[in-house]
């Protein structure tokens, strides 16, 4: 994929390439709503190191020591669903007159350890967006800043000696879900999710577990793909591995994502298989790509910025009080039932 330049974002904007530079430098030459639209765009075309720092009018009405410069780590280029978390952590950044930097972590950088130079010098604490292999987690660990983790592994206890999480709730919510499909006698239930990435997944799988035992469903694990795949199944060709390994054509899948969804729905588009009259398919994020999907996806929706703003006032309050016991929160999320996991609803309200 050919990465996004800064020319790119100043063509999108029909702007220059030295106001989009400036503004992405955080340059207080650029007035703060153009930078909040360039900093936006440039989160939504994946720009990989964005400072995001909005300048605003206002009154000193005291002195002030130090700007505290944060750092936000992730391993993909933030889509829709991210910017709007990233947008959270920036408000609140913001309203404390701080510096936030954006870095895209790159395999190679994962896999070598390779520290971002910034956190070396001038970074005062860390927020990871994403889930990395150990060896890197501590790696920017032993930098001894302040960090808080969105999401964790499934042993989450190695983190909490490390810094505050922040999970977005997902067992409740997928076991609601699955009890619904199970009330329209739907009981051959697929899972698709690789439930050793991280904890919010393999939360989702133990909610799907607990809605079939719930109702007496012996559940059939060959329609169970939670084993640990190199792309954990953001990859259309895994879910095409795993959707060919089918018997037979479940009652229904649940996604343990919208990105899973979305290529399942791609998948069975291509063999005819009719969603949700041959089969039921639900996902999880409420996403950009679950909006965009017909019959319309039921998705769980989650707080994105709500979501941000708690990381951001985590790590705030880890400053304040460094010593105090690491913390893991849990923020609520909301089923949101749409036609796609309705199997067996009128087909005129779909258009057949």
């Amino acid at each position: 994929m050919k990465k996004t330049s800064i020319q790119d974002i100043a063509a999108a904007l029909a702007l220059s390439r030295n106001t989009v530079s400036k503004a992405l430098s955080g340059d207080d030459i650029v007035a703060p709503e153009t930078r909040k639209l360039v900093v936006k765009t440039a989160l939504e075309m994946g720009y990989p190191r964005i400072k995001i720092t909005f300048p605003e009018n206002y009154e000193d009405t005291g002195f002030r020591q130090k700007t505290n410069s944060i750092l936000l780590l992730c391993n993909r280029y933030p889509s829709g669903f991210w910017s709007r978390i990233i947008m959270g952590i920036s408000d609140i950044i913001n309203a404390n007159r701080d510096n936030l930097m954006l870095h895209i972590v790159s395999h190679d950088e994962e896999e070598y350890c390779t520290i971002p130079s910034e956190l070396k010098d001038s970074v005062d604490g860390v927020i990871f967006l994403s889930v990395f292999n150990k060896n890197y987690t501590d790696a920017i660990c032993s930098c001894n800043k302040p960090v808080v983790f969105l999401d964790a592994p499934v042993d989450y206890s190695i983190y909490l000696k490390k810094g505050d999480i922040i999970v977005t709730e997902g067992y409740s919510t997928t076991k609601e879900i699955t009890l619904k499909l199970i009330s329209q006698g739907l009981q051959r239930l697929c899972f698709i999710g690789d439930i050793t990435y991280c904890k919010s997944i393999r939360d989702r799988y133990d909610g799907f577990m607990a809605a079939l035992e719930l109702a007496r469903i012996k559940p059939d694990r060959r329609i169970h793909f939670t084993s640990h795949t190199i792309n954990n199944y953001y990859n259309i060709d895994e879910v095409m591995s795993a959707i060919n390994k089918l018997d037979y054509i479940p009652d229904a899948i649940v996604c343990a994502n919208d990105d899973i969804a979305k290529d399942v729905y791609q998948i069975f588009r291509r063999s005819n298989i009719k969603i949700p009259q041959d089969i039921a398919v639900t996902g999880f994020d409420n996403s950009e790509a679950a909006e965009l999907l017909e019959p319309a996806l039921t998705t769980v929706a989650v707080h994105n910025h709500t979501i941000g703003t708690r990381l951001a006032e985590a790590l705030y309050s880890r400053f304040r009080t460094p010593d105090k016991p690491y913390e893991m929160v849990n923020i609520s999320s909301d089923v949101m039932f749409r036609a796609s996991s309705e199997k067996y609803m009128d087909t005129q309200k779909l258009g057949y």
